[in-house]
């Protein structure tokens, strides 16, 4: 595979945070659906209600959020081999560009969950392929989570698990064509295709 792109997942993958989603699923009153799916169903008043709570949340992770050891590398290694690079997230536009200028992480594509249906839906992935002008079977989706491998399918994208101490022992590590601990370890994923 010639790797002309890598897409990344925000939360959990390009920034590392302790803040947990479960405490805002409860406010939600949501406890097992999707929860974007969740608030599209609901009526306006409501739709604001989850739409604070989503804010708050994602106020939190900007708080608290830090650079993965060897994520400047990796992005410095990817810049210097001509590969593209963009960032698929199911948070807010808003949220992403906060994280991303809080972390000085140089990647200006950004698909967040307003610009297309939110993954596991693999349209923002193909999205972020046609912004960044490539094949999405030549980009590369690193993520941490079961939506961002469903996602990769679903677009034809080839797919990378980060693990980290919530998905060690996750049923979807099969899903992944290629299964990571650290983000540095995309170099030798890339120097092998």
């Amino acid at each position: 595979m010639d790797v002309q792109a890598v897409a990344f997942d925000l939360d959990g993958t390009l920034a590392e945070t302790r803040v947990r989603f479960t405490p805002f699923r409860e406010r939600l009153g949501c406890s097992q659906r999707d929860v974007l799916e969740y608030i599209d169903g609901l009526d306006e008043i409501q739709r604001q209600r989850c739409r604070r709570i989503l804010d708050d949340y994602e106020n939190c992770i900007l708080e608290d959020c830090v650079a993965p050891r060897g994520m400047h590398d990796l992005l410095r290694f990817l810049r210097d081999r001509g590969i593209k690079t963009g960032i698929v997230t199911r948070a807010s536009g808003r949220h992403a560009r906060q994280v991303v200028d809080k972390l000085d992480i140089p990647i200006p594509a950004i698909v967040g969950r307003e610009d297309a249906p939110p993954k596991p839906s693999g349209a923002p992935l193909l999205l972020l392929a046609r912004r960044l002008d490539v094949p999405p079977q030549s980009m590369l989706f690193v993520g941490d989570f079961r939506w961002d491998l469903l996602a990769g399918h679903n677009a034809g994208t080839p797919t990378v698990l980060l693990l980290n101490e919530h998905n060690q022992d996750a049923d979807y590590r099969d899903m992944a064509d290629h299964v990571i601990e650290h983000l540095p370890e995309l170099k030798e994923i890339i120097d092998s295709q």
